[in-house]
């Protein structure tokens, strides 16, 4: 039997099928759209979740070590000086009763006028005590009211700020701006027996936190005397007033981190009130100069946003003060405050920046200021340096141009 001949029926297949071309279905491509959609969202929900996750692990790690941070030494200053009322109450109160059912079993006994006389006295000595200590604890219940109805300073036990110093003074992480540590690195050891004034308000933390980090890698290089913290506000947390009220000054002569940081934290949490830019930088090296008179130099961590208040007692200062201007001028034109160059000047300290020290009066010997990303060119007929359109240190050529 002979199989069949399919050949010619491949033939025709082979050439009919390049040409062919099936009805088109638009409800299958709007099918795949809905598919391809799906299958988007669903790799961007996976990815959204996963970096939620992610942020909620590094916020633990960030908060993993955080304690309230608890002043030990004012609560153990208020238990002392309050008077003990339960013990000494409850002392006396064995005494009294026992007298009194001594005398009056004296008096139905009818025993010895002698031994009668000695119980009241003894009677009237724990009643005098008893007065006495009552007096103690109404003076200390009127002294707590006066207290109460001074103004109240409302602190969270531990904020955000005082967090991120505590992670800062741990790790040594203070950002990108290390304009206190660079300072520090190229002058302090021209600076001997120095005292350091910071200015500790809000925007200020990071460059106090970068001395201690210089300090700790440079622990055999003892220039620094102590640091003093200052955040232009009272006791009670209110902003200072020119000629009517003194700032609180908080002052460490332990250079150790641990030892800081308490004093870091009473400091921070007394600029709660300060809503007014304008420091008081001249009161706190006064504050300095007094309470080290054997320091040779003050080193002023300054804020070059801030203006100085209280220049008018800058001539009392007698001690070369080194500016560090740390981060930009409130006006951007102005390469810095002009209060801070004139203490510097009158007062025969220095400048600095994150990459330049300047020394006022020598200007011309140093045409170009960097501060920040921006760079500032001296003008000698206006006497104070420029914004220029730099982004670059410029080189002088052949003595006739920058470039």
């Amino acid at each position: 039997m002979q199989e069949p001949n399919d050949k010619h029926l491949h033939d025709w297949v082979r050439k009919t099928l390049p040409t062919y071309q099936p009805a088109p279905q638009p409800q299958d491509w709007i099918r795949m759209q809905k598919k391809l959609r799906q299958r988007y969202w669903w790799r961007m929900g996976f990815l959204c979740l996963g970096c939620v996750l992610i942020g909620i692990m590094g916020l633990w790690w960030f908060y993993r070590d955080a304690a309230p941070y608890k002043p030990v030494q004012e609560k153990a200053a208020s238990t002392e000086s309050r008077p003990q009322l339960e013990h000494s109450f409850s002392s006396q109160n064995q005494v009294i009763p026992a007298t009194r059912a001594d005398s009056s079993t004296i008096a139905m006994e009818g025993k010895a006028n002698s031994r009668l006389e000695s119980r009241k006295h003894i009677t009237v000595t724990a009643i005098t005590q008893t007065i006495h200590v009552l007096k103690q604890n109404v003076s200390f219940l009127l002294q707590k009211k006066a207290e109460s109805s001074l103004p109240q300073v409302s602190i969270p036990l531990f904020s955000l700020e005082e967090n991120h110093i505590r992670y800062q003074m741990q790790t040594g992480d203070f950002g990108a701006d290390s304009t206190s540590y660079q300072v520090f690195s190229r002058n302090v050891s021209k600076w001997p027996d120095a005292v350091v004034v910071c200015d500790l308000t809000t925007s200020m933390y990071p460059y106090s936190v970068q001395i201690f980090s210089w300090l700790q890698k440079n622990s055999q290089k003892p220039n620094i005397k102590a640091v003093l913290f200052f955040t232009d506000c009272d006791s009670t947390g209110q902003e200072t007033r020119l000629m009517e009220t003194s700032g609180q000054m908080f002052v460490s002569t332990s250079l150790q981190a641990e030892n800081v940081l308490p004093v870091m934290v009473q400091a921070a949490r007394n600029t709660v009130r300060n809503g007014n830019s304008e420091e008081n930088d001249i009161e706190a090296l006064l504050y300095a100069q007094q309470q080290f008179p054997e320091a040779k130099h003050l080193i002023l961590i300054a804020d070059n946003s801030s203006a100085v208040k209280d220049m008018a007692f800058l001539e009392n200062i007698k001690k070369p003060v080194h500016v560090i201007l740390c981060g930009s001028a409130a006006d951007s034109t102005q390469a810095f405050q002009p209060e801070y160059k004139d203490i510097a000047l009158q007062t025969k300290g220095s400048l600095h920046t994150m990459e330049d020290d300047l020394n006022p009066g020598e200007e011309k010997k140093q045409p170009w200021l960097q501060v920040g990303e921006r760079f500032y060119r001296y003008d000698v007929k206006k006497k104070q340096y420029k914004l220029t359109r730099f982004r670059y240190r410029p080189k002088h050529i052949m003595g006739l141009f920058w470039l």
